[in-house]
């Protein structure tokens, strides 16, 4: 539920809420009722407080240590954005947001923002697009790779893998007794597993794939 805190000195400068609300993925801060083209000013905290705002006199935001993102320019109809990207391990976690029309020390609601954790609908899209070669797991393909075509979560989490049988295919919160996340880092045979890394004859996940992924199994591998 949104919730907001209040400063003394709060005004018409109106911030919403982030969107989606999702970690792994770029999320925007709008900022309404600015001057027209004036400067803006987003920051950030994990908590409440009162931080008096630079070169403002007793103007205070309700957050404490906050950290600058950034300040952009609004438009003529005194709207600003600021988008920037969310890493996997901050699900769960609550970050408080406030923007600042510098100019005139106008300062806005404080929103309080609380990412979900990372669910089995973050992670499909990587594996829809990773899994579908030939001779691989996805959906409509022939079990003919580690023995298992992937429908969902069901196919993998609590389910004993082929080459190494002791160890699930996803143990919810504990990557390195995955063995999938193994398969994904090319470090099957630390675990006695074998093969190639996964995808296999695509490129290797980026960064940010990797840390979804592990961010999911993290917090439970949840449907």
């Amino acid at each position: 539920m949104l919730a907001f805190v209040l400063v003394s000195n709060a005004s018409a400068l109106t911030l919403q809420q982030l969107t989606p609300l999702t970690v792994g993925t770029q999320n925007t801060a709008v900022a309404t009722g600015a001057a027209a083209n004036a400067s803006v000013t987003f920051a950030y905290g994990f908590t409440a407080g009162n931080t008096p705002v630079p070169g403002c006199g007793n103007v205070t935001v309700g957050i404490a240590n906050p950290t600058v993102l950034g300040t952009v320019q609004a438009n003529g109809n005194g709207r600003a954005e600021f988008s920037g990207f969310v890493p996997a391990s901050v699900s769960g976690t609550t970050v408080r947001v406030v923007a600042v029309e510098t100019a005139t020390c106008t300062v806005s609601n404080v929103t309080v923002n609380t990412f979900p954790s990372v669910v089995w609908a973050n992670v499909e899209p990587i594996f829809a697009s990773t899994c579908s070669g030939l001779s691989c797991h996805w959906q409509d393909n022939p079990p003919s790779a580690g023995g298992f075509s992937l429908f969902g979560p069901s196919d993998m989490v609590n389910v004993p893998s082929q080459d190494v049988p002791r160890m699930d295919r996803i143990e919810p919160g504990l990557p390195d007794d995955s063995y999938v996340w193994h398969k994904i880092n090319g470090t099957q045979n630390s675990v006695g597993g074998s093969g190639v890394r996964m995808p296999k004859n695509n490129p290797p996940l980026n960064a940010q794939q990797k840390d979804l992924i592990e961010q999911w199994i993290l917090d439970g591998a949840l449907p």
